[in-house]
């Protein structure tokens, strides 16, 4: 195992490198369904993501108590093999697309249809995409020295509070996707802005509580309120991108996930500094309401474009 604290950042980027795999994953998983069940698919992936990420602290945390770190990376690298080998021996080639003449012209009415959508909206659903994320991992950093703090809870109660608001992803984002599914970018949008309007309300009571059983429960609702956000818009920029573009354009909102999720961690860290640990969760309202404000602005203009 490497000592040398550069050797291990360089395994941590390849690392990294390695996570973009997801993009190009979910391409084949939309290249293998319907259209319309798309923002189904990418619910149940959310929901595959945050019940990995669960699991995985837990069993992490038990190794490590346990045992040594080496048998983390050891039990991560037998995952990582055994993913390889369900992919290699089990699923199915995605369907290659022959150039027929109904498929052509099935192509070219499609390609209309998608450059009827203007490419601003894109833009605009990215940029929501990544406020919401950057708004989410705000509190990644200080989270638990703001329950310890504030609470003066023990650390079993934090990881329950941390751990409840992933639940409340995995239980609710393919409810949300059965709800959003059905709709165009318009109506979805529309919806998009209730979701918004409830974060900013449950972080807004988030700093305001002060007994930590109300705490853990807002936090848990939060959570499914985030079941409704990174699929959905996800699956509206699929449905509005078209198919031979789909890798490319999953790849960009993977790329923009993660570096707003950067960028929300150095501002939750930033916040410690100023304006101080008492006012995460007002901070976080605060990206919340300009988050809304950009959708509303988005939904008006995209009721205005379907109306002309």
């Amino acid at each position: 195992m490497p000592n040398d604290v550069w050797v291990i950042l360089l395994l941590r980027f390849l690392q990294g490198t390695c996570a973009g795999y997801i993009a190009p994953a979910q391409a084949y998983g939309i290249a293998m369904i319907p259209i319309a069940q798309r923002t189904r698919l990418l619910a149940w992936l959310q929901v595959s993501t945050n019940a990995g990420s669960l699991a995985g602290a837990i069993a992490g945390g038990a190794i490590l108590d346990l045992l040594s770190f080496f048998w983390i990376n050891f039990g991560a690298f037998i995952i990582c093999t055994l993913c390889a080998l369900l992919v290699f021996f089990i699923l199915p080639n995605d369907l290659p697309r022959h150039a027929s003449s109904n498929c052509v012209t099935s192509s070219t009415n499609k390609a209309k249809a998608i450059s009827s959508i203007n490419h601003s909206v894109i833009v605009g659903l990215l940029t929501v995409l990544g406020l919401l994320l950057m708004s989410r991992m705000i509190t990644q950093t200080p989270f638990s020295l703001y329950v310890s703090s504030v609470f003066n809870a023990p650390n079993w109660l934090t990881g329950v509070a941390y751990g409840l608001q992933a639940t409340g992803v995995i239980v609710s984002a393919s409810l949300w996707a059965r709800w959003f599914e059905a709709h165009n970018i318009s109506h979805a949008l529309y919806r998009m802005v209730g979701i918004i309007a409830g974060c900013f309300i449950v972080t807004l009571l988030l700093a305001s509580v002060r007994e930590i059983s109300w705490f853990i429960g807002l936090y848990f609702l939060w959570g499914i309120l985030l079941g409704a956000t990174t699929p959905v818009l996800t699956a509206l920029i699929s449905r509005s991108t078209a198919e031979s573009k789909q890798g490319y354009i999953l790849g960009l909102v993977q790329s923009i996930s993660q570096f707003a999720s950067m960028v929300g961690i150095a501002l939750g860290g930033g916040i410690l500094v100023w304006p101080g640990l008492t006012t995460l969760f007002l901070c976080v309202a605060v990206m919340y309401c300009i988050t809304l404000i950009i959708t509303l602005k988005m939904s008006y203009s995209s009721k205005n474009t379907n109306q002309k």
